[in-house]
């Protein structure tokens, strides 16, 4: 496997840099790295260096294990410290794992990222980090990859999606279904709380009783239309409320 950055793979990154001044003086490092990788292609990078991902279970399109969408879209990754951009990702909320489809002489093979290198990813403006490990969440039974929903000054929230798996007969066959689920996982003075619930919300005494019940019952129909959009806006609200 080739380092990511060999003698030829320097010059060559070096070439872009001079022969586009303009992107230089108004791109971020993020428009060089994507240049590179689109000129030595990502299966010259430490990139392509996993398992092969296998999706044991039969499935509907409409109840399918993977985030957003059963096909591939378009993501960012950070592996082993190297971000990649413009890449077909999946991610299985099942296994708990990120999925790439390779390319070149090698895309029939769908490979699983090796979870402890992989720092963050992106898949459509939705950004992911890993919490691999992390001690204050193991404390409440949550681990791996969570999606970073609202940064504030103060507190923050993250969201773990997942899915359940349940079983069902048709024409003989089994149908594997799965349901999608979120927790929703503040993050205040470096320890993360559980606040999937209002009784969760209320035990932190973060805002007052009559404040969070005000919200809830002044934002019922967001709550019930998209609850992800209903937190992060809930949270937001005790950050510039908080006690």
């Amino acid at each position: 496997m080739k380092p990511r950055f060999t003698f030829l793979n320097s010059s060559i990154m070096l070439a872009v840099l001079f022969c586009l001044p303009t992107a230089a003086q108004n791109n971020d490092v993020n428009s060089y790295y994507a240049a590179f990788d689109a000129i030595i292609s990502h299966e010259n990078t430490p990139l392509y260096n996993g398992l092969r991902y296998v999706d044991a279970f039969r499935a509907t399109k409409e109840k399918h294990r993977y985030f957003k969408h059963y096909d591939f879209l378009k993501g960012n990754v950070v592996y082993n410290g190297q971000p990649y951009f413009n890449l077909d990702l999946k991610y299985d909320l099942y296994e708990d794992v990120l999925i790439t489809r390779l390319n070149g002489d090698k895309d029939y093979f769908n490979m699983v990222f090796t979870p402890l290198n992989v720092s963050e990813f992106n898949i459509e403006n939705h950004k992911f980090i890993n919490f691999h490990d992390n001690k204050s969440l193991a404390e409440i039974g949550i681990n791996g990859y969570l999606e970073q929903a609202y940064i504030g000054e103060r507190v923050s929230l993250y969201i773990k999606h997942y899915t359940p798996k349940r079983e069902e007969l048709e024409n003989k066959k089994i149908n594997h279904l799965f349901n999608k689920k979120s927790l929703y996982i503040l993050l205040k003075d470096g320890v993360f709380y559980n606040v999937s619930s209002k009784r969760h919300l209320k035990s932190l005494h973060l805002i007052t009783k009559k404040a969070l019940n005000d919200f809830y019952s002044s934002n019922h129909s967001l709550y019930k239309a998209h609850e992800d959009k209903f937190m992060v806006k809930l949270i937001s609200f005790i950050d510039n409320n908080l006690k």
